[in-house]
């Protein structure tokens, strides 16, 4: 029988020690692998959700942003429009104006005129005096005939006639107390500017 010399020992000693080495070195890199890939997919998952996230910020900022330029775009565009229904307006105002002037001297204005100053007295009629102020064109022009249509009305110690600014363009007002009633082609002007507005408005939206 074969004796076991002491490096025989040694070998075997040597090589249990490594192989126990082995196995622990194995068992110490199998757990430093798992741990590695568990830190890495957990580090992959967060990556992808702050990726997810940042994606779905920057689309609602972009998205935000695209509101924005549209609301601007939209206030941009009806302030434009505004701009232009306010010039039109204007314009036609003007105009309007224009034509009332030319009408104050046509016959048919003085009808117009006669007309105006019997219904207004007669809804005033109750009035103790009244004082009626026209424009100096008319009462150069008209003068006799609204004294005549006057006193046909309220007598001749009922009323007065007094000169006003020539920016009513026709009519007149009628003072009595303190109260004033405006009959002035001015004011039928400026009281239609909504209207004009609103047709404005209908022709823009057929348009």
């Amino acid at each position: 029988m074969a004796s076991t010399t002491i490096e025989d020992k040694i070998a075997l000693f040597s090589k249990l020690l490594f192989e126990k080495i082995d196995k622990e070195y194995s068992e110490k890199v199998e757990k430093l692998e798992k741990n590695f890939m568990k830190q890495y997919e957990d580090l992959k998952r967060e990556l992808e959700k702050k990726k997810k996230q940042a994606i779905e910020q920057m689309s609602k900022r972009a998205m935000i942003k695209r509101q924005q330029m549209v609301s601007k775009a939209r206030y941009d565009q009806n302030y434009a429009i505004l701009k232009k229904k306010e010039e039109f307006v204007a314009r036609v105002m003007e105009d309007l104006k224009s034509y009332a002037l030319e009408y104050t001297k046509t016959d048919e204005y003085k009808d117009y005129l006669k007309n105006h100053i019997q219904q207004v007295s007669a809804k005033l009629q109750h009035e103790a005096f009244i004082t009626y102020y026209f424009t100096k064109r008319d009462i150069e022009n008209f003068g006799n005939d609204i004294v005549n249509w006057l006193q046909s009305i309220r007598g001749s110690d009922r009323f007065s006639i007094e000169y006003d600014s020539e920016n009513i363009i026709g009519g007149f007002l009628a003072q009595y107390g303190e109260k004033v009633l405006d009959a002035t082609i001015k004011t039928a002007i400026e009281d239609s500017r909504q209207l004009i507005g609103q047709l404005l408005e209908e022709r823009l939206g057929e348009g």
